[in-house]
C-alpha cells in the first residue's frame, strides 16, 4: 500500500515506530502510525490531536481504513502521512488534500 505525503501527494519510504501512546519514548520516535479500523473510527482524529497539543513534533501517519476524502480532515488534525490502497493511490487528484478553501475551525496544522 503506498503511503503519501498530505502536503505534496508525493510516496514516502520508510517505517513508522510502533509504541504505546501513553509510553515517554512518544515523544522521541520520529514517525508514529495511528490505525484506523474502520472509516467510522474517528479515534485517531483525537490522538492526533492529543500529541500534537501535547508538543509531538514527529511525523504521524494515517494506517487503515482512512479514505480519500477524509485526506483533508487528517491534515487538518495534524496526519503528515496517509496510507492509501493502490485503487485509491490511482483516483488521487490534488482536490482530495484541499476540497475546502477556507475553514472556520481551528486547525493543528
Amino acid at each position: 500500500m503506498p503511503i503519501i505525503d498530505l502536503v505534496t501527494a508525493e510516496r514516502v519510504v520508510g517505517d513508522a515506530l510502533s509504541v504505546d501512546l501513553a509510553s515517554p519514548d512518544v515523544g522521541s520516535a520520529s514517525t508514529v502510525a495511528l490505525h484506523f479500523d474502520n472509516f467510522a473510527d474517528g479515534r485517531g482524529y483525537s490522538v492526533a490531536r492529543q500529541l500534537r497539543r501535547g508538543g509531538f513534533t514527529g511525523r504521524l501517519r494515517a494506517t487503515g481504513d482512512s479514505g480519500l476524502d477524509q485526506l483533508f480532515y487528517l491534515k487538518r488534525c495534524g496526519f503528515d502521512e496517509a496510507e492509501l490502497s493502490d485503487a485509491e493511490f490511482a483516483l488521487l487528484k490534488p482536490i482530495h488534500l484541499a476540497p475546502i478553501p477556507v475553514a472556520l475551525q481551528p486547525a493543528v496544522r
